[in-house]
């Protein structure tokens, strides 16, 4: 890199044409997956470029980038699909006066770059699934897959309290999905009370309070009967947001209609002659 040493307005970002751009050798991320910047192209697409990119400006008058070279690739390969008479697009670049400055800004961002935390993704994806946005448009916003963006959902109606431990690192991501089972706040947060810091706070434990009056939909019991039968008749279901786990709420409605059924069965078989069932 041959550097201009005439100091910028590093006050605000420049406009710099995509084609006058190109990876510094400071930068730290020098390579990236393919399917990660693919995602991030899309996340660009769909909601623009959230954040600037950093450089320094050389001799040539070009522009490298020394902080947001997943950005500068993501624009890269969103241009390739641009038509030729599309005007080249312009990009927000903070200028760094040196290379002593350019290798601070590089440095920086690279340390302090972290994932968003698991309690706070949970948070934003479901404030995003209430505004009517779909799993594949929260997957291109973040830059994830729609995988990811599904594991997080599952955990979407965890309580305040829940959530606010998970965030403050008293529980673990496991613990919190443990609370899941059951789509009632105010009884995840009384076994949360009951639970947390003792010794029975643990995965199977929690789940074992929350469905204490629940029938797991893979019981023989709610097989014989089936859901069909049992929602006609008013059951309520506990079903997470894409029917892995499912519960049956009403465990009395469940029974009866369990033992309704094995008196016609026997009324059946009656008729035909086996006076013993």
């Amino acid at each position: 890199m041959t550097q201009n040493t005439t100091r910028p307005d590093t006050q605000a970002p420049k406009m710099i044409p995509l084609s006058d751009l190109s990876l510094s050798r400071l930068n730290p991320r020098q390579s990236a997956p393919d399917a990660e910047i693919a995602a991030l192209a899309n996340s660009i697409r769909t909601i623009g470029l959230m954040q600037n990119l950093a450089g320094i400006v050389t001799l040539e008058g070009r522009v490298e980038i020394v902080a947001g070279g997943r950005r500068l690739r993501a624009l890269q390969l969103n241009a390739e699909g641009q038509g030729g008479d599309d005007p080249e697009p312009l990009v927000p670049v903070m200028l760094a006066a040196d290379e002593t400055e350019a290798r601070a800004w590089a440095s920086t961002e690279n340390i302090a770059r972290q994932a968003l935390h698991p309690a706070d993704e949970i948070a934003a994806y479901r404030d995003m699934i209430a505004a009517g946005s779909a799993v594949e448009d929260i997957a291109r916003a973040f830059a994830v897959t729609v995988r990811h963006v599904k594991g997080r959902l599952r955990l979407a109606g965890l309580a305040d309290p829940i959530l606010a431990a998970l965030r403050a690192g008293d529980i673990t991501l496991d613990l919190a999905a443990a609370y899941t089972v059951s789509d009632d706040t105010e009884r995840q947060v009384a076994v949360f009370e009951q639970v947390h810091g003792s010794w029975n706070e643990r995965e199977h434990e929690i789940r074992a309070l929350l469905t204490q009056e629940a029938v797991d939909e893979d019981s023989r019991l709610a097989k014989f009967v089936g859901r069909a039968a049992y929602e006609a008749e008013g059951g309520r279901v506990h079903e997470d947001l894409f029917g892995e786990e499912v519960y049956y709420l009403d465990a009395e409605l469940l029974t009866r209609l369990a033992k309704d059924r094995l008196a016609k069965e026997a009324q059946h078989y009656q008729t035909e002659g086996w006076k013993w069932v």
